[in-house]
């Protein structure tokens, strides 16, 4: 997870997220069941602009979203099926691109604990260590308590060191240290200074 910047909300969804959260929150007490679904053209927008946002890499783990089988989905970061989060079902400052095997882990968990990619003192080192023999992540040793709880909470509820990542980071890592590779096209960019030093 790597910080990034949010740029002011898409003008299309200023437009309309008050009509679409009052209609979600109307239908979902009538069917607790109902479940939120963009506008397609509205979608498109939305996507497309919290792809620019995390430069198409998955805003938690920050795998490339952009080879073919990967798909990318919009999450609700404080989860949309959760009462007390049913106005944010629209609200720009809670939307991120990520890929779907982080939105399927990640589903309705959330804590108040959980690192936000875009939070101006988010710092992915502040939190997080690398360890190079498993290739998972961990929380720094050398971080305040509080901030390693974070980051260890951050891991879990994001599964950062499912099955999958360990060997997706190890494979990148691989692909880093060949000549010419270029760096501006890594997925896990947190690795670039660790693999160029």
């Amino acid at each position: 997870m790597l910080r990034c910047h949010r740029p002011p909300a898409p003008a299309a969804l200023d437009a309309r997220a008050n009509d679409l959260t009052e209609a979600f929150i109307t239908k979902r007490q009538a069917d607790p069941r109902h479940d939120f679904r963009w506008p397609q053209d509205l979608y498109e927008i939305v996507h497309a602009a919290l792809a620019q946002m995390t430069d198409e890499r998955c805003a938690y783990c920050d795998g490339d979203l952009r080879p073919a089988p990967v798909r990318a989905e919009i999450d609700h970061f404080q989860p949309k099926s959760r009462p007390d989060f049913h106005r944010l079902v629209c609200a720009w400052s809670n939307l991120f691109l990520v890929c779907s095997p982080c939105n399927n882990v990640k589903g309705s968990n959330w804590s108040p604990d959980l690192l936000k990619p875009d939070d101006p003192l988010y710092a992915f080192h502040r939190y997080f260590d690398y360890d190079f023999q498993r290739d998972e992540l961990r929380p720094n040793p050398g971080a305040a308590i509080d901030d390693q709880r974070r980051a260890q909470t951050t891991i879990d509820l994001l599964g950062l060191n499912d099955d999958r990542q360990p060997a997706s980071r190890r494979r990148a890592r691989a692909a880093m240290a060949r000549p010419g590779y270029n760096l501006r096209d890594a997925p896990y960019r947190y690795l670039i200074p660790l693999s160029s030093s």
